[in-house]
């Protein structure tokens, strides 16, 4: 398959993600995020939560929160 391709493929979900402003290299975070709701919903304080994640997938605790932030806003 060459680039072309898979774009034309995937054009409508593109614009989609464009429309919003997502960023689609930020689907790196999606099992970081996954992992910080099922913390979460287990009634894990946050600041815990994201200073386990940030030293599990070696990022900031600033990350963490713009992840979630980012993640969770309506569109």
């Amino acid at each position: 398959m060459k680039v072309f391709e898979l774009l034309n493929a995937s054009e409508s979900i593109i614009r989609r993600f464009e429309k919003a402003n997502v960023n689609i290299s930020d689907s790196r975070y999606i099992p970081m995020y996954e992992d910080y709701s099922r913390l979460k919903a287990e009634g894990h304080k946050v600041t815990y939560t994201v200073a386990y994640l940030s030293e599990t997938y070696n990022i900031s605790e600033q990350t963490v929160y713009n992840v979630v932030k980012k993640f969770e806003k309506e569109i």
